[in-house]
């Protein structure tokens, strides 16, 4: 694994994420650092290559394969890690609250996943959601992009945006068709933000970077319409549990859900855009027969003034 400057002092790295490597007074600084021990030594390895040391990690957010190496680069080099409170809180509490988060059970089937490498509890500091740090000589503009991860932000440094998963590149979007997302709305007012702004250059953790973000928030914005209006045709023959859900928009959006792993991914970013759309008084639910459905609104029903008549 090599390092592609695209500054004199902001270059690339990364094969399954691309990090930033950010050259400081003292060393490095690395804008997130991929998954595990194998990305972790592959980091190290480059680095003593060109005799520099790892002064710090910013993460976005802290799912595996943006902080999996967090804990191993800290035992290795005693770096700082920069995170926002609620990432910080999913790092402390790795073993527990990431499978918790991923899979909706606080005791899930694991299958090999080992979340323990993100877990890190003596080495964080916590950063602001929206404004700036500065380390060891260099400042970064933190930006809130909330909707992938609650706790999710963007890195400037440079006018270079590191987008974190708050977008993703065409190329990368194009073959899976789906991505974890855990809010839809925030993700939206995520989008726009991004359209707004004016880096010279946004490099998204998953694909190539690009100069102009527009395709990529557009195929963002179809993602979740397209997982909304499958839900809503599912909705027409009567109500749906989740797995139903899931089963008619993962066929429709023509995905093969391989194993766990693909299965929570459709899963939670399913359910997530179904609750909002139950929260935003679109769609309701009911319990019945012991079972938990999503079902439409009759025309001109809302759910609020069914609560009023109750």
């Amino acid at each position: 694994m090599a390092i592609n400057m695209i500054t004199p002092r902001v270059g690339l790295t990364g094969e399954l994420t691309v990090d930033g490597v950010i050259f400081s007074e003292n060393g490095v600084i690395m804008i997130d650092n991929g998954w595990g021990k194998r990305q972790g030594r592959e980091i190290l390895a480059d680095l003593r290559a060109i005799d520099k040391k790892l002064i710090a990690i910013i993460n976005t957010h802290t799912h595996l394969d943006h902080a999996g190496a967090n804990y191993f680069l800290y035992k290795e080099t005693g770096c700082m890690i920069y995170c926002t409170l609620y990432e910080s809180l999913m790092v402390r509490g790795a073993k527990q609250l990431f499978p918790a988060l991923f899979t909706g059970s606080p005791n899930p089937i694991l299958d090999g996943l080992d979340f323990s490498e993100s877990l890190n509890p003596t080495a964080l500091t916590v950063i602001p959601y929206d404004g700036q740090v500065t380390i060891d000589g260099v400042t970064f503009d933190i930006i809130s992009t909330p909707g992938h991860s609650d706790g999710h932000v963007a890195v400037a440094v440079d006018n270079i945006l590191f987008c974190g998963d708050a977008i993703v590149s065409p190329d990368w979007m194009r073959p899976r068709k789906l991505i974890y997302m855990t809010n839809p709305t925030l993700e939206l007012d995520t989008l726009n933000r991004i359209r707004e702004s004016s880096y010279d250059l946004y490099v998204p953790s998953h694909g190539s970077p690009v100069k102009d973000p527009n395709e990529a928030c557009d195929m963002m914005v179809e993602m979740l319409s397209r997982i909304e209006t499958f839900t809503r045709e599912a909705l027409e023959d009567g109500p749906v549990t989740l797995d139903m859900a899931v089963k008619y928009v993962s066929e429709k959006l023509q995905l093969r859900l391989r194993d766990l792993r693909t299965y929570n991914t459709a899963r939670v970013t399913i359910q997530c855009v179904l609750n909002d759309c139950v929260m935003q008084d679109t769609m309701d639910y009911t319990v019945k027969d012991n079972m938990f459905y999503y079902k439409k609104l009759a025309p001109g029903e809302t759910r609020e003034a069914k609560k009023k008549m109750r």
